[in-house]
C-alpha cells in the first residue's frame, strides 16, 4: 500500500505511529484499519504498529479498570518511545475515525505545524473550545485548558521523558492524591500541560476526526453492550449510524 500526500506528511512528521488496540477488539482493529487506509498506511507497515493495549482484572486506584489499561497503555506507549529516543510520537487509539476530507484537513494541520515549536499536538478532541476559529487549521491552546480525548496525539520527543516520569509517578500515588493520582489519562496529560506551562499545545481546527460510537472498554457497560442479542444489533446499529453520518459529509 502507498501513502496519500497526506498519509506521507504524517510519516514525515511523526517518527513512530502506534494504534493502541485490545487484543479482543478486532472489530475495532478491522474499523480503524480502514481509516488508515484512507491515507494509505496499516499497521504492521514498520512505522505504523499495532500496540497491544493493557488490560487489568481489578481497577486498583482508578476509577475503573478499563481506565487503568487506557492509562498504562498510553505510558508504556510513551515509555517505549522515550527509551528508543525517538523525534516525535503518534498514538492513534483504534476509536478514531477520519474526517470525509481528511486528506485536504490533514495536510493542511501538519503544513501548519511544520516549524513551530510544538510539544502536543491534538489532532481530535472532543471539547470545541481551542477551535473557536476555524479559519485557522491549528489553533493554541492554553496550558491551563482541559483536553478530552486522546486518540490523535501527537508528542514531541523532548516531551516523551518527563511525561513518562510523570505518568509513572502518577500510576503509583493513591488515589485522590493533591499530586495528581490514579486518573482517566485525558486528565493527566491536561495536569502535565498545566505543571509544564512552557510546553506548546496545537489542535487541529476543524479536527481531523471524531470518536467512533462502539462499545466501552473504559466505563461501565450498558445493558446495551452485555445482552448477546441486543450486543450484536447494537454494534450493527452504530456501523450503520457511522456510514449514513459518512455519506452525509460527503
Amino acid at each position: 500500500m502507498r501513502a496519500t500526500p497526506a498519509g506521507q506528511k504524517l510519516l514525515d512528521r511523526f517518527e513512530r505511529i502506534r494504534v493502541i488496540n485490545l487484543a479482543t477488539r478486532r472489530d475495532r482493529l478491522r474499523d480503524v484499519t480502514a481509516q488508515l487506509a484512507r491515507l494509505g498506511l496499516a499497521p504492521g507497515d514498520g512505522r505504523v504498529e499495532r500496540f497491544d493495549a493493557c488490560r487489568f482484572d481489578e481497577p486498583g486506584a482508578f476509577p475503573t479498570r478499563g481506565t487503568r489499561g487506557c492509562f498504562h497503555s498510553h505510558l508504556e506507549v510513551v515509555r517505549e518511545a522515550a527509551r528508543d529516543g525517538v523525534a516525535s510520537l503518534l498514538i492513534v487509539e483504534d476509536d478514531l475515525d477520519f474526517a470525509a476530507d481528511i486528506e485536504v484537513r490533514l495536510a493542511q494541520a501538519l503544513q501548519a505545524l511544520e516549524g513551530s515549536d510544538w510539544s502536543f499536538f491534538y489532532g481530535a478532541v472532543l471539547n470545541d473550545s481551542p477551535c473557536a476559529d476555524e479559519q485557522r487549521p491549528l489553533s493554541r491552546a492554553a496550558p491551563t485548558e482541559a483536553m478530552l480525548g486522546a486518540h490523535f496525539l501527537g508528542i514531541a520527543g523532548h516531551v516523551l521523558a518527563p511525561l513518562e516520569r510523570y505518568l509513572t509517578a502518577m500510576a503509583e500515588r493513591p488515589a485522590g492524591s493533591p499530586q495528581g493520582g490514579p486518573m482517566h489519562v485525558d486528565g493527566a496529560y491536561s495536569w502535565f500541560r498545566r505543571d509544564h506551562p512552557a510546553l506548546q499545545t496545537f489542535v487541529a481546527c476543524p479536527v481531523l476526526g471524531t470518536q467512533r460510537s462502539s462499545r466501552t472498554d473504559v466505563h461501565a457497560l450498558s445493558w446495551k453492550d452485555t445482552v448477546p442479542f441486543v450486543r450484536d444489533t447494537t454494534a450493527i446499529g452504530r456501523r450503520l449510524a457511522r456510514s449514513a453520518r459518512s455519506a452525509f459529509q460527503r
